[in-house]
């Protein structure tokens, strides 16, 4: 025997010919069956990202696929904004623990990164508000000493607003220093970088910015009812942060001051685009939902607009020496950053304006955070849990949590929860175990009723990995910095159900009244087209027009009046007519009909001897003659408008 077996035909076609259809399909098969798919799926996988034949990554697959997992590593991304990734990948000795899970770790470092930017955006905030309130007093104070200059030495012996001007940019460069130490440090989180989700990101903590600055003058402008208090304090603000811009690089304080008023000004037209909109519905009690569609309707291409003329405002007066390709390659960067901003700024702007307005009190608001930062709290877990370092040692997670908290100090650092609930929690003896620190607290906080401090580091090294232990601890935690835990949230919504729930009918009757209200307006726009149609006196297409003029009218006074706009215009009796008829059949002039039975010959629209319209006030009547144009009825309207306002 030569070792063939003469059997072999028998299981499968080997001595087949190759050609097409059945054979070639199962010489196919005949090759790849005894290879694994999922392994082969990755050896091709391989083959593409390094542009080499298959089997030459099945010759050396294990240097190929080492190769791999060194470049999957976001080098860049760590070392430019991760810095407690970076540390711990660049110790041989945790790397060796941790190389397997950089996913992982990137992803906990930026949810405690995103926590904390939020906070500092908020922060910024008010010191650009310092920074503006001080830009503006600085520009007065320098506009004062030129006007001073000349008698300083001989009228008087000093210039008295050199002083005060020199205090009011010193303050303006502290307000700005410290705007800069919220919104910089640890990769600046407003500087646009390679990373193609950068604007986005820039533009939320952007808007969070503006959103605390314009907040501080917003709530007194809506209390007022005047949205120039509003608009006038952003533009105030731009304008003062803009005119120390300029003195910062050198501008003198005359072209300083034009500079900065092209900036206040563009932000004031810009700024009016959603403020009518947002105060009317503020002030008309709309919902929500509305509110914000009407305000961000108008305020994104507001923003658009100013952002294009800032921009560009910018690049001739302070940057000269940048070509045109230069400001239009920013565009398109600057176009997203701007639409984020003002979504998240204005949207938080627009929900808290109508948490000022519907509460009496802070509780509903603080709840609302409570559940904000349970629910970081549970991402925080999630993380924890699909963490691969902290199953292998938990001290090394226990570390880099440290490290974060060290390179993002404005993130949270301790969890607390209630003494009495952690005893009631089923699983107080297990953690105190884990953490027998807890146990000195514990004793203490049951006798004083007072609460057990867990440091976040401790949190994610010996509980948050473990769902046993979160799930019954998790209702009861209170993130640092929030006033409730979502069990005590939940409790303040239960103590105050009753207001609660009346809210809540409020929010519907409203938006059922809006619905009414829709429908009174199309009334009244449907019935006038209809019955200038039945004149046929004018185009239908005019018509419309005098329609929506007339719905405008009755719309905006029955607001006034507290009614829907179909019941005014129906209490209004308002008749329209023609020679011989009317939209109800025929006409009837009154005994003597002519103008002069109309409001005197103003109410009679004549010219060259021939009357067009006339408007009988006893019928509350609008009549087009035989010479009416299309500026009849505008001008009869108007005998009605002023009757009416005037009764």
């Amino acid at each position: 025997m030569d070792g063939v077996n003469p059997y072999s035909g028998m299981f499968g076609g080997e001595g087949e010919a190759v050609g097409s259809g059945e054979p070639q399909m199962r010489q196919s098969l005949l090759t790849a069956v005894d290879r694994n798919p999922d392994s082969e799926a990755q050896l091709q996988g391989l083959a593409a990202q390094y542009a080499l034949p298959v089997e030459a990554v099945r010759l050396d697959r294990e240097t190929v696929e080492r190769r791999s997992r060194l470049d999957s590593v976001p080098y860049a991304e760590i070392v430019r904004s991760l810095p407690a990734t970076g540390n711990l990948l660049s110790d041989p000795r945790q790397a060796a623990v941790a190389h397997d899970d950089v996913a992982n770790l990137t992803a906990l470092e930026k949810w405690f990164k995103f926590q904390a930017n939020t906070r500092r955006a908020l922060a910024a905030g008010y010191f650009g508000f310092g920074e503006g309130a001080a830009g503006v007093l600085q520009a007065g104070a320098e506009q004062l000493q030129n006007l001073l200059e000349p008698a300083a030495g001989t009228l008087l012996p000093v210039n008295p607003a050199q002083p005060v001007a020199g205090l009011f940019a010193r303050i303006r460069r502290n307000q700005a220093a410290w705007r800069g130490r919220f919104s910089a440090g640890e990769g600046d989180y407003l500087t646009a970088s390679e990373d193609g989700w950068r604007p986005v990101e820039s533009g939320y903590y952007a808007g969070l910015q503006s959103m605390t600055q314009n907040l501080l003058t917003l709530p007194l402008a809506v209390a007022a009812g005047n949205p120039a208090l509003a608009l006038g304090g952003m533009a105030a603000s731009v304008g003062g942060q803009s005119y120390g811009r300029a003195r910062d690089a050198g501008l003198g304080p005359n072209q300083a001051a034009l500079y900065a008023a092209a900036d206040a000004a563009i932000e004031y037209g810009a700024e009016s685009f959603g403020a009518g909109a947002l105060f009317r519905n503020l002030k008309a009690g709309s919902p929500l939902l509305k509110t914000l569609g009407g305000f961000l309707a108008r305020e994104l291409p507001g923003e658009q607009a100013a952002t294009v003329l800032q921009d560009m405002n910018e690049w001739l007066t302070l940057h000269p020496e940048k070509s045109l390709a230069d400001y239009l390659a920013e565009r398109p960067d600057a176009a997203l950053q701007t639409a984020v901003a003002t979504l998240v700024g204005g949207g938080g702007q627009v929900g808290v304006l109508h948490t000022v307005r519907a509460l009496a009190d802070s509780g509903r608001l603080e709840a609302a955070n409570a559940e904000a930062g349970g629910r970081w709290l549970a991402g925080l877990n999630e993380l924890a849990q699909s963490s691969r370092v902290l199953a292998r040692s938990p001290q090394t997670m226990q570390g880099f949590v440290d490290d974060i908290l060290r390179h993002h100090p404005a993130a949270a650092r301790q969890v607390s929860i209630d003494a009495v609930a952690f005893m009631h929690s089923g699983v107080a003896e297990q953690v105190t175990a884990a953490m027998p620190e807890l146990a000195a607290q514990l004793e203490t906080a049951l006798q004083t009723g007072g609460e057990l401090e867990i440091p976040l580091a401790d949190y994610v090294g010996k509980i948050a990995g473990n769902p046993a232990l979160v799930a019954p601890l998790l209702a009861h935690l209170r993130l640092e910095g929030e006033t409730y835990s979502q069990a005590e949230a939940a409790a303040y919504r239960a103590e105050h159900a009753e207001t609660l729930q009346q809210d809540a009918a409020d929010v519907l009757q409203q938006r059922e009244q809006d619905a009414r209200w829709q429908e009174g307006l199309d009334k009244v726009r449907g019935t006038v087209h209809e019955r200038l149609d039945a004149l046929g006196k004018n185009h239908s297409r005019a018509n419309g027009d005098y329609a929506e003029l007339m719905t405008a009218y009755f719309g905006a006074t029955a607001e006034r009046l507290g009614v829907f706009p179909d019941e005014f215009f129906d209490a209004s009796g308002l008749n329209f007519a023609a020679p011989g008829r009317t939209t109800d059949g025929f006409w009837q002039r009154p005994v003597g009909g002519g103008p002069e039975t109309a409001v005197g010959d103003a109410a009679a629209m004549k010219q060259g001897g021939d009357y067009r319209g006339q408007y009988f006030p006893g019928s509350r009547t609008i009549e087009l003659l035989d010479n009416a144009d299309l500026s009849t009825f505008l001008h009869e309207a108007g005998h009605f408008f002023w009757i009416c306002s005037s009764s």
